[in-house]
């Protein structure tokens, strides 16, 4: 007696998401900037905008975006001499033929996975604001909306000012010291 085989199942080495890059985080940079971090790469064709996010508040109420695109980097030279760092001092020399290879131009540039709104006024503390993404298109061509919330802290409080009832380190302390007797001659 001669038994069909068992069917084939797909192999899971290479598992084809067919969904949406959806916002996996938000982190607050600071109170005019928000780091959108998606849960699967966004198509290198496409350039994110400010049309493609939108900042809503508590009351219905849009946040107006100034720009999207990736965090600045700090290019700035660090100089602390407690720490060992000097600037490096200025050297002049005479130009020289640059003999290393050219760098390869990459064909396309590589997917992103997180961005950076930039608003134009500050997020309330103690506010929670809703953030969307819209029309984010994956790698496979797959395109949809998301959107997650975020809650502003509360400023850190100011520290109370205390009294100072503690003498400066140059005064000397008031102490009552017996007078000295009277000397007779």
């Amino acid at each position: 007696k001669r038994t069909s085989p068992p069917p084939r199942r797909p192999r899971a080495a290479a598992v084809r998401c067919r969904a949406a890059p959806r916002i996996r985080d938000l982190l607050l940079l600071d109170s005019t900037s928000v780091r959108v971090i998606f849960d699967r790469p966004v198509s290198p064709a496409q350039t994110l905008s400010a049309g493609n996010f939108a900042v809503v508040g508590p009351d219905s109420i849009p946040v107006p975006i100034v720009s999207v695109g990736a965090q600045r980097k700090d290019t700035s030279a660090r100089v602390n001499p407690a720490l060992g760092i000097v600037a490096a001092p200025a050297v002049t020399r005479p130009p020289t033929r640059d003999t290393t290879p050219a760098k390869p131009v990459m064909p396309k540039p590589s997917p992103i996975t997180e961005t950076v709104i930039n608003l134009r006024r500050p997020l309330a503390p103690k506010t929670t604001y809703r953030v969307r993404a819209i029309g984010i298109r994956g790698l496979l061509g797959v395109t949809g909306d998301s959107d997650r919330p975020i809650s502003i802290p509360a400023p850190p409080p100011e520290p109370a000012a205390k009294p100072s009832t503690a003498q400066p380190p140059s005064a000397k302390p008031a102490t009552a010291q017996p007078t000295p007797a009277p000397v007779k001659p």
